[in-house]
C-alpha cells in the first residue's frame, strides 16, 4: 500500500464574514463545521484512490455521528 502525508488540517466553514468570503475558522452561525486538509503522495507510485475516515467529538468527548 502506498502512503501519503497529511498536513494543514483545519476545522472551519465556508462563508462571508467581515467583508471576506472564503474559509473561516470555527463553526458557522448554525454550529456546523467542515474539515479542510492537504495531502501529498510521498512515493513514486500513482495513487488512484484515497479514503479518509474521521470521527467528530463534542465538548464532553462523545463521538458525534
Amino acid at each position: 500500500m502506498a502512503s501519503i502525508n497529511v498536513w494543514n488540517m483545519s476545522i472551519g466553514h465556508e462563508g462571508y464574514s467581515n467583508g471576506y468570503s472564503g474559509w473561516h475558522n470555527g463553526p458557522n452561525s448554525a454550529g456546523g463545521v467542515s474539515l479542510k486538509l492537504s495531502f501529498k503522495n510521498n512515493t513514486e507510485k500513482t495513487i488512484k484512490y484515497a479514503a479518509f475516515w474521521f470521527t467528530p467529538y463534542n465538548a464532553v468527548n462523545d463521538a458525534v455521528y
